[in-house]
């Protein structure tokens, strides 16, 4: 089933390009994302969480700033 986006909701392609871009993370190492309404998952190797969290917390992505964990 598709589910469209509401305009400057990121998408998992804005997500991805984020880490792939400006964070240097081969693609290959990023894993599913899944996307909620208030809230995204984002499975990379643990050996690259961190640095994943660092680019997503100093960034925008749509414009918006992001709040991310590690769970």
């Amino acid at each position: 089933m598709h589910r469209s986006r509401a305009q400057g909701q990121a998408a998992s392609r804005d997500i991805l390009g984020a880490l792939t871009g400006d964070a240097g993370i081969d693609g290959k190492k990023v894993g599913k994302i899944a996307i909620f309404d208030f809230q995204a998952f984002v499975a990379v190797e643990r050996a690259l969480a961190r640095q994943a969290m660092q680019r997503l917390n100093s960034g925008k992505i749509k414009g918006r700033s992001l709040k991310v964990r590690i769970i």
